[in-house]
């Protein structure tokens, strides 16, 4: 487990180019993050799923394990 995975836009990036060079693949179907972090800050996990997808990384982005009030906040940050 990588503690330092998910908590900032450039870390989420970061470890997403490692996942896809191990898979020798230009992008994946679904970026998707499982589980809140209360100490991650939700705008940066919602701008680092965003520009996955901003940079062709990610087909498709989401999560799961999120609370209904976190998921639209997230929602109203990358639209």
């Amino acid at each position: 487990v990588n503690e330092n995975f998910g908590t900032d836009e450039k870390s989420i990036i970061k470890e997403l180019y490692g996942s896809l060079a191990r898979l020798n693949v230009d992008y994946v179907d679904l970026l998707l993050i499982g589980g809140v972090n209360p100490q991650v800050s939700l705008k940066q996990i919602s701008l680092g799923l965003l520009k996955a997808k901003q940079l062709h990384l990610a087909k498709d982005i989401g999560t799961s394990n999120y609370r209904m009030k976190e998921f639209v906040y997230m929602n109203e940050l990358v639209g």
